[in-house]
């Protein structure tokens, strides 16, 4: 490390030395840093506060996702999803964010989010529609639409797999239409 000495213009002296922090593991690239101080002994400190910085970050400049909750990543793909379709379908997709989604998985830290918790979840939503009547009828739609979300995840290096992946979808009961009866005149 080679240091040198610099003078301001107020005549005080500044330390300077260029450091090898090492290659970075994103890009593959030699990782070079300067840094500045009032003393060689400050400089030297900051050398190695630098390097065991950049180990503790990855070994990479690149800064990580810091997303720890699924309310957090649904913000963050809804902020991008929303430029890719149309108002109506906004607004349905916003109010299944909003009634299903977020309700159901939204105390979750993404770590801790696993298949057993969704399959459970969407069993729940198929029971409200099959037995009841009363639930969203289009269940394996917020399965898709959570299956996209963690999948963003993924891209955004927030998740390392996605759980949504390997759940089984339950049948849906199909209904018998009730006839509407109609007034005839005799």
């Amino acid at each position: 490390m080679k240091i040198t000495q610099h003078m301001k213009k107020d005549g005080s002296a500044v330390y300077r030395s260029s450091i090898y922090l090492g290659i970075d593991s994103v890009t593959g690239k030699k990782v070079k840093t300067t840094i500045s101080a009032r003393t060689k002994k400050e400089l030297r400190n900051k050398a190695t506060q630098a390097k065991v910085e950049f180990e503790k970050n990855g070994s990479t400049r690149k800064q990580r996702s810091h997303i720890t909750t699924y309310s957090e990543l649904v913000d963050l793909f809804w902020q991008t999803y929303q430029h890719t379709i149309k108002t109506n379908t906004q607004i349905k997709i916003k109010g299944c964010l909003n009634n299903y989604l977020l309700p159901s998985f939204s105390t979750y830290k993404l770590d801790k989010l696993t298949p057993v918790i969704i399959q459970t979840q969407v069993n729940k939503w198929a029971d409200e529609y099959n037995q009841d009547g009363t639930g969203y009828k289009e269940y394996n739609h917020l399965h898709a639409l959570n299956k996209r979300i963690l999948q963003y995840g993924i891209s955004i290096q927030a998740l390392d797999n996605n759980p949504a992946r390997d759940i089984v979808i339950p049948r849906k009961i199909t209904r018998d239409k009730q006839e509407i009866k109609y007034f005839q005149d005799q």
